[in-house]
């Protein structure tokens, strides 16, 4: 009976949208931003040369896992160029992501934050040559911890964020109007657009986001979070809703 404002990029808001319709929600959507392949792939491409001779590869989301395997394949190869090194990814869609290529996870945090899968690794990443596969935004703290342990750290955008620029006028009009019951981020850069786009409307919502540097980042925004996914996955944001809610 709630309407839930889901605000994921196009063609991952079925992954959100969808159980919360199963749940009983009326869903729209409203993508805060886009994921676009980089302008330049040099980054990238230097990384896949270096296969051979990288010890561990770090997968930060998806997207990256997309966007990096295809690349691999669109120059010819197969995923046999990973034979060499070890795979580390912070979540478990992440992971999910790395076995549609056939690929699994050598290393995965149990609480899937980059922070945890420092902790991991880093005891061990002296003069180990590191790469990590991650979007144009986000944060250096992963790449940092390892160079401080000593690490040989290469980093590959391999997609980009864009702000969307404009909300669908119908959806404008149910936010201005509090007709929005709940509204999902799912990342800062989105917690940002969305204050931009949507301005006091968000007030009027409850919102619930996908971890705690996405709470911090609307907090700083002077907005209030009504509920947080732990662990930070689609399903347990979606529980989280309906947890405040019951």
């Amino acid at each position: 009976g709630q309407t839930i404002l889901v605000t994921r990029p196009i063609d991952q808001a079925e992954s959100l949208a969808g159980p919360l319709r199963e749940r009983g929600a009326s869903v729209v959507v409203q993508p805060a931003i886009a994921i676009e392949p980089p302008p330049d792939w040099s980054e990238v491409d230097a990384a896949i040369d270096q296969l051979d001779v990288t010890d561990l590869i770090v997968f930060c989301s998806r997207n990256g896992v997309r966007f990096f395997c295809d690349r691999i394949y669109e120059r010819g190869w197969d995923v046999r160029k990973f034979a060499a090194a070890k795979i580390a990814v912070v979540g478990k869609s992440t992971a999910d992501a790395l076995a549609e290529y056939r690929l699994r996870a050598d290393l995965i945090p149990t609480d899937f934050h980059a922070d945890s899968l420092a902790d991991q690794i880093c005891s061990e990443a002296a003069e180990k040559h590191v790469t990590i596969v991650r979007a144009s935004r986000g944060r250096d703290n992963l790449a940092e911890r390892l160079k401080d342990a000593g690490a040989i750290v290469r980093q590959a955008v391999a997609y980009t964020h864009r702000d969307i620029q404009t909300v669908n006028p119908s959806i404008l009009k149910l936010a201005d109007e509090g007709r929005i019951d709940w509204i999902t981020i799912t990342s800062s850069e989105s917690a940002k657009n969305l204050h931009r786009l949507l301005g006091d409307s968000l007030s009027r919502m409850r919102i619930a986001t996908i971890s705690p540097i996405t709470s911090k980042s609307v907090r700083e925004l002077g907005l209030k979070v009504a509920a947080e996914a732990n662990p930070h996955t689609i399903p347990s944001l979606i529980d989280s809703i309906a947890r405040a809610d019951s």
